[in-house]
């Protein structure tokens, strides 16, 4: 079965079977998954995340195993979906100007049509976080100290195979091969966009601009 998304207004949601690595709130670790759920929440989102994905599952005629899910502020209008060869990216990225460590998410969906192992997936998150910060450096985000902007510890990254379970598993997917620079590029681009798209960062703001987020 080949990969299927679904974007609305208050989510985007893929479907397919996938194996996944992740380090989503619901369902992250080593899986295998019929369906990922990016879902937008209020600012002040206070409820309990698992029943909130418990009832996405139920709906969806899921086992609660088969959903891995993440939570983002962001609008689902903000979200960028690039395709480049055999990597989909789905990011949705928010960071309020200045940043601070609880004003932020970047939600990362990997949709890699090729059969890697686990050693490899682990891989295409080391390759994506280097992404996502080298986009954080091309826009200057920065904390008031001055500080280099690198994440926060709501960020998700979720790693997703499809299409290939029968094949030979490839044991490498770091920036040395041909689909570690593609997922690099395609994140670093991708991260960009998504923060323009939400917040306006760019990367040829005004001094005066970038003066007034440093305090």
């Amino acid at each position: 079965m080949e990969m299927e998304i679904e974007k609305t207004q208050d989510y985007i949601a893929v479907h397919g079977d996938f194996n996944v690595l992740s380090s989503a709130v619901y369902n992250g670790g080593f899986v295998k998954a019929k369906a990922i759920l990016n879902v937008t929440v209020s600012n002040d989102f206070n409820e309990n995340a698992i029943t909130l994905f418990d009832s996405f599952a139920k709906e969806e005629g899921l086992k609660k195993g088969e959903l891995v899910g993440l939570m983002t502020a962001v609008k689902m209008e903000n979200a960028r979906i690039v395709e480049k060869e055999d990597v989909t990216a789905i990011i949705t990225a928010g960071i309020e100007k200045p940043p601070t460590q609880s004003s932020s998410t970047v939600n990362i969906i990997l949709l890699i049509n090729k059969n890697l192992s686990p050693s490899a997936m682990a891989n295409v998150i080391i390759v994506t976080t280097e992404a996502k910060t080298a986009a954080f450096f091309d826009l200057d985000v920065r904390y008031q100290n001055g500080e280099l902007f690198t994440g926060d510890a709501t960020d998700s990254v979720v790693v997703a195979c499809f299409g290939h379970e029968n094949e030979k598993e490839e044991p490498f997917a770091g920036r040395a091969t041909e689909l570690g620079r593609t997922i690099y590029e395609v994140v670093r681009e991708g991260v960009k966009d998504a923060l323009f798209n939400h917040n306006t960062w760019e990367m040829d703001r005004p001094i005066l601009e970038r003066l007034e987020e440093r305090g």
